[in-house]
């Protein structure tokens, strides 16, 4: 074997450890995922689909990988809030004081649209006053959602003694517990208004006879450890989606109105209604 072969084989091996060291090296400093956590309001697989193209959207303007995370249910995912598990966490506004209580994140941006919950009934419904379901059934949104929670403190606001409360009903979604009360499975359903205006371009109207008053909407959270310098970018993004047309495409894809930029004290509003049944 001649001087310049052994010397071309020699160029090649260390030609190929410069490549595996060089790919490392830039493996290494690539950031780790940013991990958002999604509460889980509707079903797992639902969830992802849903929430995919918020994630790929956010990706592609950091440069950075943004990958999705839930759990089952509302209390496991209370309990990996606690355990810090997440970057961001997309939070219904109970879960947004859970995370604020906890001291390990912050508030970026909330929804635009806050909650009007309104009471509804069939048109044809002698009903006219909350007072008037006392021990009826009265449809209402997942149990994660702000008005599930409220509903109780709520009825009773309106004079309706604890033992005459409705036989509160819990379905899946609040398109679900409107389309209860128009079946008659139930007497009324308390859902978002939001919800009202999507199910009267297709149902039949629900009459409303009264409504709380406004609520904070769905929220996305910071870490602490996320470097502050990443939050104001991720505010900018979000904030800025509604001025263009791929940002608007991904909020109708995922069902959210636009973000605005938010702090924590907005959501202490909701705490009084809280109180009785998480102990907050």
């Amino acid at each position: 074997m001649g001087p310049s072969l052994k010397n071309s084989r020699y160029l090649r091996a260390l030609l190929s450890m410069l490549l595996v060291f060089i790919t490392a090296t830039s493996r290494a400093a690539e950031p780790p995922p940013l991990v958002i956590g999604i509460t889980p309001f509707i079903s797992t697989v639902a969830l992802y689909k849903r929430f995919s193209p918020l994630s790929h959207y956010l990706s592609q303007q950091l440069g950075r990988e943004v990958i999705i995370e839930t759990v089952k249910n509302p209390e496991l995912f209370s309990q990996e809030i606690g355990r810090h598990r997440y970057d961001l966490i997309f939070a219904t506004p109970v879960m947004t004081l859970t995370a604020l209580d906890g001291g390990h994140y912050n508030i970026g941006v909330a929804s635009e649209r806050k909650i009007l919950p309104l009471l509804l009934v069939k048109g044809q419904s002698f009903i006219e006053h909350p007072k008037q379901l006392a021990n009826k059934k009265v449809a209402l949104p997942p149990r994660v959602s702000a008005i599930n929670i409220m509903a109780k403190k709520w009825f009773i606001s309106k004079g309706l003694k604890p033992e005459e409360l409705p036989e509160f009903i819990h379905y899946n979604s609040h398109n679900a517990a409107y389309q209860a009360a128009l079946s008659g499975d139930v007497d009324a359903t308390f859902v978002a208004s939001f919800a009202v205006k999507q199910m009267r371009k297709k149902l039949p109207l629900l009459r409303i006879i009264d409504n709380a008053d406004y609520l904070p909407g769905s929220s996305i959270l910071y870490a602490h450890s996320v470097d502050h310098a990443l939050q104001r970018e991720l505010t900018r993004l979000l904030v800025q989606m509604k001025y263009s047309q791929q940002g608007r495409d991904v909020l109708n894809q995922i069902s959210q109105p636009p973000f605005r930029e938010a702090i924590g004290s907005e959501y202490e509003v909701i705490r009084p209604y809280l109180a009785s049944e998480l102990g907050m």
